[in-house]
């Protein structure tokens, strides 16, 4: 298995048959290439992972949690669904 983002290696100590890799910049048929002039044979399959950004345009503002790019799950969310500040808001599906 290969782990790669835009960002470059994630650096993490990965069990041993995970690999760190730097961005992937082309297929050729199974063979990936990547940005630091790497490339791997045989790849199965290739998951991709956007990642998602907390956004609520359609709230009014005193109801919008503010999140930032980095956090899995919004802050001051009881159980990951009510808002502490205003307790009778759930937020379903935010977190994760």
């Amino acid at each position: 298995m290969i782990v790669n983002t835009r960002q470059g290696p994630v650096g993490y100590k990965w069990p041993a048959e995970i690999k760190d890799a730097s961005m992937l910049v082309r297929m050729e048929g199974r063979k990936a290439h990547f940005k630091d002039g790497s490339s791997v044979d045989n790849i199965d399959a290739i998951i991709i992972c956007t990642g998602y950004r907390h956004s609520y345009p359609f709230l009014a503002k005193q109801f919008r949690l503010h999140c930032g790019i980095t956090e899995f799950v919004p802050p001051n969310l009881y159980k990951s669904i009510f808002w502490i500040d205003q307790p009778y808001l759930a937020y379903l599906g935010a977190p994760r």
